[in-house]
């Protein structure tokens, strides 16, 4: 069971690293800008939350090795933004941002979107986690799954933006939110604040 487990982890994380390197699946529509949210003094996130994230960094830490900050650091928590119904946590150390979002009410068959952002090295994962702390889907599946879509379309469509689900080169479905100007954002990555279309684009 043990072998069959790494087995799993290591194709998914060999997966991940060939879509990272060769610039594939839903990567390509993150053209916005990425920005950062300030923290919240004296927040700190439910216990499902907590233990969702603990999930994904024990998952990275016993393979990639990529963005995991040491066990033990301290974590800066923020509330994200999110359409009504649900509710989202940013986490930020070390140049790594997590950022987890679920619908309420949080109950025992909830399921956490988790997603892992490296400022520096620009590498991106994700995964759903149920309230267990089992991760149960990553990657585009985990960003396409019902619950998360909605969210992600909603708070796009709420900021007045296009959203659509777009194939990607390597067979997956991606939900993109998009600007008349043709820039364009995964929409979980703009629901939970890894991407904004705050700032003007450069003019050439």
């Amino acid at each position: 069971m043990l072998t069959q487990r790494r087995y799993v982890r290591g194709m998914v994380l060999l997966l991940v690293s060939l879509l990272i390197v060769l610039g594939q699946g839903c990567e390509q529509a993150q053209t916005a800008v990425v920005h950062q949210a300030q923290p919240t003094a004296g927040l700190r996130a439910k216990d499902g939350v907590i233990g969702a994230r603990r999930a994904v960094l024990d998952f990275l830490r016993d393979g990639a090795l990529i963005c995991v900050p040491s066990a033990g650091v301290s974590w800066e928590t923020q509330a994200g933004p999110a359409p009504e119904g649900y509710e989202v946590y940013r986490f930020e150390s070390e140049g790594c941002f997590i950022t987890a979002a679920y619908a309420l009410p949080e109950t025992a068959e909830s399921i956490y979107h988790v997603a892992v952002h490296n400022s520096v090295t620009g590498f991106c994962w994700q995964a759903n986690v149920d309230a267990a702390g089992k991760i149960v889907a990553t990657g585009s599946r985990a960003a396409m799954e019902p619950a998360l879509a909605e969210a992600a379309a909603s708070y796009c469509l709420e900021q007045g933006y296009g959203y659509a689900v777009e194939g990607q080169p390597d067979g997956t479905s991606c939900g993109v939110c998009s600007m008349e100007d043709g820039r364009s954002c995964k929409a979980w990555a703009y629901y939970q604040g890894f991407c904004s279309f705050d700032e003007q684009p450069e003019v050439q």
